[in-house]
């Protein structure tokens, strides 16, 4: 299908690696962790890679945590520059599409957080380019808890759209999995992106069948009609042969 598209996600935490990555056929883009763009050596290689990237975790998730919840104005202005620097490293490298982990369940628990989390998302928000609207990507993890679909409709709308997309990752041999993602998918939750996580070291395998549902439900509510797939083996960088098993399996799928 033209309108599906599939990428594939690494650790790449040295160079070698974001080669082996870069160079492995059958997929449109590669998703690596926002910390390659600290590094000088990964920046060459990302460069040198050609073909289009993407980047998660523009700002770990931990670190994020901590600068909402503390409300230091001194670490938030640390925090701003460190990730404008990451945004231009990204931007220079002809990268357009990020994503951020905002912590749904504390957003929905704590007003505190939240209100302090709205400041700092629209702060990185305005950072953006107007022709990246949308290139920054909260992510939503399913299966979550039961507040967690309003609380992305809350912040959504108290952000604007189209400040900021959504990215689901589904890790789907989770119990709940894809009646969470039903459940999202029914709220007209709008993402094109689903990031499907598992771990092979763990034996677990993406089959065809329930994926091939997912694509039927979530295809006609990406907001532009295209809907893109990330394959995200955790927590290694995948393998030739792995990779070859998961390049089979977006044939099937496409």
């Amino acid at each position: 299908m033209k309108n599906l598209v599939f990428g594939l996600s690494a650790a790449a935490a040295t160079a070698d690696e974001l080669r082996r990555i870069s160079h492995l056929p059958g997929f449109s883009f590669r998703e690596f962790p926002g910390d390659v763009l600290d590094s000088p050596e990964l920046r060459r290689e990302l460069a040198a890679s050609g073909g289009e990237i993407e980047i998660r975790d523009l700002a770990e998730p931990a670190t994020l945590r901590r600068i909402v919840g503390e409300g230091n104005p001194q670490l938030e202005e640390e925090f701003e520059r460190h990730f404008r620097r990451r945004l231009g490293c990204a931007v220079g490298l002809g990268i357009r599409r990020f994503s951020l982990d905002p912590d749904w369940e504390t957003l929905s628990a704590d007003h505190d957080y939240a209100k302090s989390a709205m400041r700092l998302f629209r702060i990185l928000g305005s950072m953006l380019p107007m022709a990246m609207m949308r290139a920054l990507r909260l992510r939503v993890r399913l299966p979550h808890g039961a507040v967690v679909p309003e609380a992305v409709r809350k912040l959504r709308r108290e952000l604007g759209i189209p400040t900021f997309g959504i990215l689901c990752e589904l890790h789907p041999h989770e119990a709940g999995a894809f009646a969470a993602a039903e459940r999202f998918l029914s709220l007209r939750g709008e993402s094109d992106e689903w990031r499907i996580a598992f771990e092979p070291a763990a034996g677990n395998r993406l089959t065809a069948a329930p994926l091939r549902q997912l694509i039927a439900r979530a295809l006609p509510l990406a907001p532009e009609g295209v809907l893109r797939l990330t394959f995200a083996p955790e927590p290694a960088t995948p393998d030739a042969a792995l990779a070859a098993e998961l390049r089979q399996l977006a044939d099937e799928l496409g």
